[in-house]
C-alpha cells in the first residue's frame, strides 16, 4: 500500500514539473516578437541610461526583443548604424539611436521614454517591419560576421532559468521529504 502511495505522489510530481515545463515553452512559442535595436556608445552616460531602461521595461513588453551593437568602438557597427539610418531616411547625428519597427529616436530624456513606450505599444497589436534585418539581409554573409552584438536581455532570460531551476530543486526537495517521511513511518 506505501509503495503505491509513492508511486501516485513520485508521479504526481513529475507530471507537475513536466507540466509546468511545458506551459513555459508553449508560451514562449506563442509570443510575438518585436527586434528593437540599440545602437550605442561604450562610454555614453544617455545610452547606459536608455540600456537600464530598456531592461527595466522588459517584463512590461515580454515580446520586446532587444538587440545592441556599441558604435563607438566598432567601426563595422558604426557603419551598420550609417547603412540603417539611410535606409530609415534619417539624417539624425549621436547615439542612443534606437530603431523600433521603422522607426528612429535619438537621445535619451523622461520624454523619450515616453516616445519609446509609444513605439513599443504601436507595434503590439501591428506587424513591424524589420528595418536592421532588412539592411543586414542586402548586406554579404561575409560582412555580416563582423558586426558584433548583444542581447540586453539576456542577463533577464539568466535569471529566469535560475529561477525554473530553483523551483525544480525546491520540488525534488519536497518530494524527497515526503518519501523519507513515508518511509520512517513504514519503518515504525
Amino acid at each position: 500500500k506505501m509503495v503505491k502511495s509513492m508511486k501516485k505522489i513520485g508521479l504526481f510530481v513529475v507530471t507537475l514539473i513536466c507540466s509546468f515545463f511545458l506551459i513555459t515553452n508553449v508560451s514562449a512559442a506563442d509570443e510575438k516578437t518585436l527586434n528593437v535595436y540599440l545602437f550605442h556608445g561604450s562610454t555614453c552616460s544617455f545610452c547606459a541610461a536608455e540600456r537600464e531602461f530598456l531592461t527595466e521595461i522588459q517584463d512590461e513588453y515580454p515580446y520586446m526583443h532587444v538587440i545592441a551593437y556599441e558604435v563607438w568602438e566598432n567601426q563595422e557597427n558604426a557603419e551598420l548604424l550609417e547603412k540603417v539610418k539611410e535606409r530609415l531616411d534619417s539624417d539624425s547625428k549621436g547615439v542612443p539611436f534606437l530603431v523600433v519597427g521603422d522607426r528612429s529616436i535619438t537621445g535619451f530624456s523622461d520624454e523619450r521614454e515616453q516616445d519609446i513606450r509609444a513605439a513599443i505599444e504601436y507595434y503590439e497589436n501591428e506587424d513591424a517591419p524589420d528595418i536592421v534585418s532588412e539592411v543586414l539581409n542586402g548586406i554579404p554573409e561575409e560582412e555580416q560576421e563582423s558586426y558584433e552584438s548583444t542581447d540586453l536581455v539576456e542577463e533577464t532570460k539568466r535569471e529566469n532559468y535560475e529561477a525554473l531551476i530553483i523551483a525544480g530543486i525546491i520540488l525534488f526537495a519536497i518530494a524527497f521529504v515526503i518519501y523519507l517521511y513515508h518511509n520512517s513511518k513504514k519503518l515504525k
